[in-house]
């Protein structure tokens, strides 16, 4: 099922490279990701289809719920753009695995891989 998916997701987002998606499913499948997320975001949509090629299973938390913002910020955590990426319990904004409008595969897969400064 993952692999029709994968194959259906990797056509839609185009910054998708076949090596980046066999990279990170080389890495640790256990890490816990949250994606906060934002109506309309198409950086968003980019990390998560990215996400999802790649067979990473990832919790989905919408930053315009009240409830979701008053847990960020009981964790000290001030979140001002969307997308942002909680992997295990640490935190990385949208400027940490974006260059621009493009999603930095090389960051993403270093934060996911647990190096932590989004670096292979």
């Amino acid at each position: 099922m993952c692999l029709f998916a994968s194959v259906r997701v990797f056509l839609m987002v185009t910054s998708v490279t076949a090596s980046s998606t066999h990279a990170l499913q080389n890495l640790s499948e256990t890490r816990k990701i949250v994606v906060y997320t934002s109506n309309g975001c198409h950086k968003c949509s980019v990390l998560k289809n990215w996400l999802k090629a790649a067979c990473r299973e990832f919790e989905e938390r919408d930053l315009e719920n009240v409830d979701v913002m008053a847990e960020l910020v009981m964790r000290d955590i001030v979140v001002l753009s969307a997308p942002v990426m909680e992997v295990d319990e640490s935190v990385f904004t949208e400027d940490q695995f974006f260059d621009g409008d493009s999603l930095s595969v090389n960051k993403l897969a270093g934060i996911l891989g647990g190096n932590g400064n989004g670096e292979q």
